[in-house]
């Protein structure tokens, strides 16, 4: 699976449970993160990528300088990697985007 099918999984399935994200891009800035979500009370930072899929040496360092800033950034491989994530959406009870 391509990681535009597997982001556009993990919104679609986020969006069940009330979770907004949106599609981000960076100007000016390569090699960040692929989608913010946005939880009840917080946000974090998602990378996708296919399950053989790799970081290059600039998202890396991209996500280094947002983690040193306070984010929380997470990167999800494959199919097993986004159901995992929405189990731990699940489990946490974070469910529900923040109110608008």
């Amino acid at each position: 699976m391509r990681e535009a099918q597997l982001q556009r999984m993990l919104r679609e399935r986020l969006k069940k449970l009330g979770i907004e994200t949106r599609k981000v891009q960076w100007v000016g800035c390569r090699g960040a993160p692929d989608l913010l979500v946005l939880w009840r009370g917080g946000h974090e930072l998602v990378e996708v990528k296919t399950q053989g899929g790799k970081l290059t040496p600039l998202q890396r360092r991209e996500h280094e300088i947002l983690r040193a800033g306070g984010f929380h950034v997470h990167t999800i491989y494959g199919e097993f990697g986004v159901k995992l994530y929405l189990e731990a959406a699940q489990l946490s009870g974070r469910g529900g985007a923040a109110p608008r």
